[in-house]
């Protein structure tokens, strides 16, 4: 990649361990990166390999963080040279860093390129004022934010949304509900409750993310397919995601879907009872 103009906004500058001295030892931080890219003078817009490692110097070799590589896939989509990316450190001892940044574009083609010089990372005085850090919190998605994929007959109440009839072989039932998390959010973990009782069905729940653009382009980022566990009694299916809430570019939605194989038993035996939503905030 030839010709690539970059610059970038720290977003979260640091999340520190304040307890004890500052400069006594090493201390682990996270920096939430916004970036945007521009190759011939073009915004990228695609999937893209990203390398980013920390130097104790503008110029130095000297390597105290990473290198932490989104590759492969855990490549970053760009949007129109838009990016996000979360960075872990332990490297943070009150001297200064610098964060170098080197992209593959696309993805997975040639060799990786240094954007620009190094770019230095401080601790702000306003974050050890008032001492920000991850805070996690959990979120309760209950039946009335699920709907269907389609014209389908279902009852939703308090306590569960389930399809109510359907005899056609190969019959899917699909039940969604968009996500409503803060932007730079991190999403750790979805639990389903379930119930799944009728023994011909093939079972997928899934978190994924799509275009705010209206552009259908959807991408999972964490699914789980299995058999029916055939049986009345509700069941928990956990999914670990692990992934940088972006609202500028994406929206996103957790769901369940059921694939019949055979003429189902009866639809309305499989149901989502709710789901529960593992995150962590700044502030």
């Amino acid at each position: 990649m030839k010709n690539c103009f970059f610059k970038a906004l720290i977003l979260l500058a640091l999340m520190l361990n304040l307890g004890g001295s500052l400069f006594a030892q090493a201390r682990p931080f996270t920096i939430t990166y916004q970036g945007h890219a521009t190759h011939a003078g073009q915004p990228i817009s695609g999937l893209a390999d990203f390398k980013f490692t920390m130097f104790a110097s503008e110029t130095g070799t000297a390597v105290v963080g990473g290198p932490t590589f989104f590759e492969g896939s855990n490549a970053i989509d760009v949007r129109d040279g838009k990016f996000l990316a979360e960075l872990n450190f332990t490297s943070f001892d009150g001297g200064a860093r610098y964060l170098e940044i080197e992209i593959r574009y696309p993805s997975g083609v040639g060799a990786y390129q240094a954007l620009g010089s190094r770019q230095p990372v401080t601790a702000a005085p306003y974050a050890m004022a008032v001492r920000k850090n991850y805070v996690t919190k959990i979120k309760s998605i209950s039946p009335s934010a699920f709907v269907p994929n389609s014209s389908i007959p279902f009852i939703r109440n308090a306590l569960e949304i389930f399809r109510t009839t359907g005899t056609a072989t190969s019959l899917m039932t699909q039940f969604y509900a968009d996500l409503d998390l803060p932007h730079g959010a991190i999403l750790d973990q979805v639990v389903f409750y379930v119930v799944d009782g009728d023994p011909t069905t093939t079972n997928t729940c899934y978190a994924l993310r799509n275009n705010v653009d209206g552009v259908a382009n959807p991408v999972f980022l964490q699914q789980e397919t299995g058999v029916s566990f055939a049986s009345t009694a509700p069941v928990t299916l956990t999914m670990n995601v692990s992934t940088v809430v972006d609202n500028i570019n994406y929206h996103y939605a957790i769901g369940c879907q059921w694939q019949w194989f055979s003429t189902p038993t009866d639809p309305s035996l499989v149901k989502i009872r709710r789901a529960k939503i593992t995150y962590r905030v700044y502030e």
